[in-house]
């Protein structure tokens, strides 16, 4: 059974138990085990000295796989962390570790300028089961003495029960450099002409005008993330045939079966509360309002800040250049103001962060008194100016092209899905 929730962890009943179960996601960096125990307030604590048992079994045939291809618009990097079931929460931990070079870095921008999509294939190797769980003979030994806040100290509270196996490939696109008039009429049209949960029923042609109508507006990036068992392998401005919905399925598939010859990736563990093996231990209510989960909150929210300063940063820098010369003395302190306290908000969180890790009790969320809104170039510039962008973006004209059009006070004009070259047009053309 596909068990991907929209949590970081998710929630299931057992259905012989009646109790409540947790599910951590995968990371190459956990030490989370099936048959280790750990402590629910810190999943992190994964050990391995406490349970024995008769092996691990799998749930039903191994010969039996199902791949699932998904195809939809993203809008979060915490979206896109749950649909490849990519653990918020060690993530976070990773970011700690190796702030400058973590194991698992997606650098994808979720601007206001920018619309992401994801084509990805999962295949599902089965799930597997710890027969016969019991306490070593040490902690049976302390349980027959009722010293259940020994056990508790030396094992936590659950135990990993089952786990979850599975490979994933995933294509993301990314379009940047969108007014919002033009990323609104690409995600309607996204919507209404496909159906992500009908992929092998889509009209792949849609997808091809879409993807005709989204070139036309800049160029399109995709990268290309293999989840494996030790690493989150990336392919960066991959080259495909993107705008072939079955050339980029058949691509997956291949890199699927590839990936099937290898030991598979856990994707999902699943845990039980060490109290159905006998302990007494009292339930333990969770601290600080779902730690884990604040902790894989602050992780996007400090992802998205230092990427959103890094492209101000790349501007800033750039401000004397062509493409930017533009840029009023007004625009430009906006950017650098905006850019400080991107850069001072990205220090707050990773302290909270830091501070979630050393002590549950002193986990909480970060309130800021403003939201930060970040306009890009075409995203303020008059009508004229945004077409004139739209074609440099898009690849339609050069830079030298672009300052002539400004100087000319015309744009280029291309009919979608037309290999001729753009026409110049006079700005009187357009109304704002």
């Amino acid at each position: 059974m596909f068990l991907n929730t929209i949590l970081l962890w998710g929630f299931s009943f057992a259905n012989t138990q009646k109790v409540l179960s947790y599910s951590i996601y995968y990371h190459p960096l956990s030490n989370i085990k099936i048959g280790n125990t750990f402590d629910k307030n810190y999943p992190e604590s994964g050990i391995n000295h406490c349970l024995s048992h008769d092996g691990i079994q799998p749930l039903g045939s191994r010969e039996i796989k199902r791949t699932i291809y998904t195809l939809m618009i993203i809008k979060s990097r915490k979206e896109l962390f749950n649909l490849l079931s990519i653990s918020s929460f060690f993530s976070a931990k990773d970011l700690l570790w190796h702030i400058n070079d973590e194991v698992i870095d997606f650098k994808i921008h979720f601007d206001s300028d920018t619309l992401n999509w994801i084509i990805f294939g999962l295949t599902e190797l089965g799930n597997n089961k710890i027969k016969n769980p019991k306490l070593n003979s040490a902690i049976q030994n302390l349980s027959k003495t009722n010293n259940w806040a020994e056990i508790e100290k030396r094992c936590g509270t659950e135990f990993i029960n089952e786990e979850r196996n599975g490979i994933i490939v995933a294509t993301v696109f990314t379009l940047s450099n969108l007014s919002k008039t033009v990323k609104s009429s690409l995600e309607k049209t996204f919507t209404k002409s496909i159906n992500t949960l009908k992929f092998n029923n889509l009209k792949h042609n849609k997808y091809s005008t879409f993807y005709a109508k989204a070139a036309k507006m800049g160029k399109i990036e995709a990268s290309v993330y293999f989840i494996e068992k030790n690493r989150v392998r990336v392919q960066p401005n991959s080259i495909l045939p993107l705008d072939s919905l079955n050339k980029v399925k058949n691509f997956l598939k291949s890199n699927l079966e590839t990936m099937s010859l290898s030991p598979p990736p856990t994707l999902e563990y699943v845990s039980s509360p060490l109290r159905t093996l006998g302990i007494k231990i009292p339930f333990k209510t969770r601290i600080s309002t779902q730690r884990e989960i604040i902790i894989g909150d602050l992780y996007h929210e400090y992802k998205n800040n230092y990427l959103l300063a890094q492209r101000l940063h790349e501007i800033l820098i750039n401000s004397d250049s062509p493409l930017y010369s533009f840029l009023s003395e007004k625009t430009f302190n906006r950017y650098s103001k905006q850019f400080d306290s991107l850069i001072e908000r990205s220090k707050i969180i990773l302290i909270a962060i830091q501070k979630c890790f050393s002590k549950a009790t002193n986990c909480s969320p970060v309130q800021f008194n403003e939201i930060i809104q970040v306009k890009f170039l075409i995203e303020y510039a008059e009508h004229c100016e945004q077409e004139r962008l739209k074609g440099y973006f898009s690849g339609i004209i050069t830079l030298d092209d672009l300052v002539r059009e400004r100087k000319n006070n015309t744009y280029p004009f291309s009919q979608v899905g037309s290999n001729l070259p753009a026409t110049e047009l006079n700005c009187s053309h357009l109304k704002n």
